[in-house]
């Protein structure tokens, strides 16, 4: 009975917000304004981060942020053949064969 009545009154909470809010577009003066007006009040508002970067500056750091990530690795002297044949020491995963073309 008690959830019956709850989703009865649920449902007409949203019935009577659907119908306040066409009424408002309908006799608005400028209804698409109106509109938007209706949307932005449901949208969570917070802070807007401010960046006190350039537009260069912006560019430039995604146009070098690989060459940078990738100097900033340390060089590894290892053969990768070497280490696809014996991954881990003792434990051999992949076998290579020679294959022709036909």
């Amino acid at each position: 009975m008690y959830c019956e009545r709850k989703r009865e009154y649920s449902w007409m909470v949203k019935e009577a917000k659907k119908n306040s809010n066409t009424n408002h577009i309908l006799q608005s003066s400028n209804p698409c304004k109106s509109a938007w007006e209706i949307v932005n009040s449901h949208r969570k508002s917070g802070p807007v981060p401010m960046t006190m970067a350039t537009p260069d500056e912006f560019n430039n750091y995604f146009a070098n942020v690989a060459d940078n990530i990738i100097s900033s690795l340390p060089d590894v002297q290892t053969d990768p053949v070497a280490t696809m044949m014996d991954p881990i020491p003792g434990l051999r995963l992949i076998k290579w064969k020679e294959t022709t073309r036909p």
